[in-house]
C-alpha cells in the first residue's frame, strides 16, 4: 500500500499542466505559457489545429495505435466530454465545462498534447539519474523501510530504463487496477512461485480490454466489505480533480466503471455497455 502511495505521489507530481491554487485567469496564462515552450515548430500543422498536432505527433513516433476521440454526452446538464485516448495507453478529457463537441475536442487534444509533447521528449525518458532522485525523494517521504516496497518499485523503475513516462504510468495503471480491485492478491494467491520478473512481464503484456475490466468488477462485488457506494463517491471528486488539473484520467476512469458494474452485479440489475 505504501509503494502504491508512493506511485500516486510520484504520478501526480509529473504533470506539466499543475498549476496549483492559480486563479481562472492565471491558469490560462500559465497552461498556454507551458503550450508554447513545449510545442515544437515541426509539430505545428498549419491549422493549429490540436487535434491534428496531436495525432502528427503520435504517428511520427511509429508507435503502434492511433490516437482515438471518444464523445460522452451528459444527458441532464447537456455538456459534452471528448475522451483522447493515446496509444500509450493514458487518458485526457477537457477541462473547460461546453456543450461543443469541437471545442470539447480541441481543450482535450491540447491537453493530451502538451503531456505527450513533454513526456516523449528523449530528455524527459527514464534516466539512472531521475531513478536515484526519485528513491531519494522517496527516502525523504518515509518510504525507506524494508516493508515499504521502496526497492520493488526501485526495479520497476529500472525496468523502465529508456522508456518514457507516459509508457511507465500507463504500467502502473494496470498494476495499480490489479492492486485495488483485489486481481493481484487472488493472482499472487494462485502462483505462490510468482518473481517481480513475472509479475512484471504480466502486467507490460495485459491488456485492459471490456473483459479484464469485467473480471476485475467481478472480483470487486464479490468482496462483501467494500462499500461501493462511498467509494464511488470519493472516485468522483477525484475524477473531477483530475480532469481540472488537466491529469491523465485513466486510472480513476477505469476505478469508476469497475464500480458501476459492480454495484450492477451485487444489486442484479441488468449490466450496462462499457463507457
Amino acid at each position: 500500500i505504501l509503494l502504491l502511495n508512493r506511485m500516486n505521489l510520484v504520478k501526480s507530481m509529473m504533470n506539466p499542466l499543475q498549476c496549483g491554487s492559480l486563479d481562472g485567469s492565471s491558469r490560462r496564462a500559465k497552461y498556454s505559457r507551458k503550450y508554447e515552450q513545449i510545442s515544437s515548430p515541426s509539430l505545428i500543422c498549419k491549422s493549429h489545429d490540436p487535434v491534428k498536432q496531436l495525432e502528427l505527433h503520435w504517428r511520427t513516433l511509429k508507435y503502434p495505435g492511433d490516437v482515438q476521440l471518444q464523445v460522452i454526452k451528459n444527458p441532464k446538464t447537456y455538456s459534452i466530454n471528448v475522451l483522447v485516448h493515446l496509444p500509450s495507453g493514458g487518458c485526457y478529457t477537457n477541462s473547460k465545462t461546453t456543450i461543443s463537441k469541437r471545442s470539447a475536442a480541441k481543450n482535450a487534444a491540447r491537453i493530451a498534447l502538451v503531456h505527450s509533447l513533454f513526456y516523449n521528449d528523449p530528455k524527459n525518458f527514464i534516466t539512472r539519474e531521475y531513478i536515484s532522485k526519485s528513491c531519494y525523494g522517496a527516502l525523504l517521504d518515509g518510504f525507506g523501510r524494508p516493508e515499504s516496497g521502496l526497492s520493488v518499485y526501485e526495479f520497476m523503475l529500472t525496468a523502465h530504463i529508456g522508456r518514457s513516462i507516459l509508457e511507465f504510468n500507463h504500467f502502473l495503471t494496470k498494476l495499480q487496477l490489479l492492486h485495488w480491485s483485489g486481481a493481484l492478491g487472488l493472482l499472487t494467491a494462485s502462483s505462490c512461485d510468482l518473481s517481480r520478473q513475472d509479475l512484471l512481464e504480466y502486467v507490460r503484456q495485459l491488456e485492459l480490454t471490456n473483459e479484464v475490466l469485467a473480471e476485475m468488477s467481478l472480483v470487486v462485488a464479490k468482496d462483501s466489505s467494500r462499500q461501493l457506494d462511498l467509494e464511488s463517491s470519493q472516485l468522483d471528486i477525484e475524477l473531477s480533480r483530475l480532469i481540472y488539473s488537466g491529469q491523465d484520467i485513466s486510472l480513476t476512469r477505469n476505478k469508476v466503471e469497475i464500480l458501476r458494474r459492480a454495484k450492477e452485479l451485487r444489486n442484479g440489475t441488468k449490466l450496462s455497455i462499457w463507457l
